[in-house]
């Protein structure tokens, strides 16, 4: 549990320095250098959001509240998607159908892992969070 609550910690902080910032990426190449792109108007507050999102599980977690025990079964969830997505559109776009495939097999073989994860180590840990209090 510590490992997650240093990933949010971290996650947190970059995503709120890339808010302050407005900075989005930087990217370096031997050929043309050092290329900065930042976010431009409503894109800003997206680094905002995510921070806000971080910083709001990373209390949860530490506090032991059920929410933040729902909330990494949802992320963890949408992560197997989006990473099973992303090797479908890798299979449908790919110019080689062996590269395709082999693509959808990597991504298929890390979204079994993740469930794995999923199913052996983060919902087996909710009996370790309390519901929420009463008010």
């Amino acid at each position: 549990m510590k490992a997650v609550r240093i990933i949010l910690l971290l996650l947190g902080v970059f995503s709120m320095m890339g808010f302050i910032t407005g900075i989005e990426t930087i990217q370096w190449d031997s050929g043309s250098g050092t290329s900065v792109t930042h976010y431009h108007g409503w894109q800003r507050l997206f680094p905002l959001f995510v921070s806000a999102f971080c910083f709001s599980w990373l209390f949860a977690i530490a506090k032991r509240n059920i929410i933040g025990w729902y909330i990494g079964s949802v992320v963890f969830i949408l992560i197997i998607l989006q990473i099973i997505f992303q090797g479908v559109v890798l299979l449908l776009s790919a110019s080689n159908a062996a590269d395709g495939w082999g693509a959808l097999i990597s991504q298929a073989i890390f979204a079994l892992l993740l469930l794995l994860a999923l199913v052996k180590w983060w919902l087996p840990k909710k009996r370790e969070f309390q519901p929420m209090d009463g008010a």
